[in-house]
């Protein structure tokens, strides 16, 4: 077994008419560390489109901050778009990535590539074992 940051965080998933997903991810999808998005710590109202500033490859590297990856380990029950619920998130690239601004009260926007998926903030950060079948774990070592 390996030891990993944790973070629990409340979360609103934006509607495809505020350039969300066509459909929110499944809750069985969020809690088998299928779903890998980023996250960005900042401001989640900074939420304007950068892409048309941008170009992609400019927003990603270049962008309003750094991309963290994360997984999902857990969620408090089945989503709807525009309703917040409590989630886990895994630092999946601790300790090679510094998740150091990733602390309780940070807020942040959930990314798919260049595309603002949802926005939440961070209530509580610790370890927890993962085993080491959980493919998680390839990405960590």
């Amino acid at each position: 077994m390996s030891r990993l940051p944790h973070a629990k965080a409340k979360l609103t998933f934006l509607s495809r008419a505020e350039g969300g997903r066509k459909s929110t991810p499944p809750a069985d999808m969020l809690r088998s560390f299928q779903y890998r998005p980023h996250i960005v710590i900042g401001d989640p109202r900074q939420r304007e489109r950068r892409e048309d500033i941008l170009s992609r490859a400019q927003l990603i590297y270049e962008g309003d901050g750094e991309y963290l990856g994360v997984v999902f380990s857990d969620v408090d029950r089945e989503l709807k778009e525009g309703e917040e619920v409590t989630v886990e998130l895994v630092f999946m690239y601790s300790p090679r990535v510094t998740y150091r601004d990733a602390v309780p009260g940070a807020t942040f926007t959930l990314r798919e590539g260049a595309r603002i998926v949802g926005f939440g903030e961070i209530l509580e950060v610790s370890e927890k074992e993962v085993r080491r079948a959980n493919p998680v774990i390839s990405y960590a070592n």
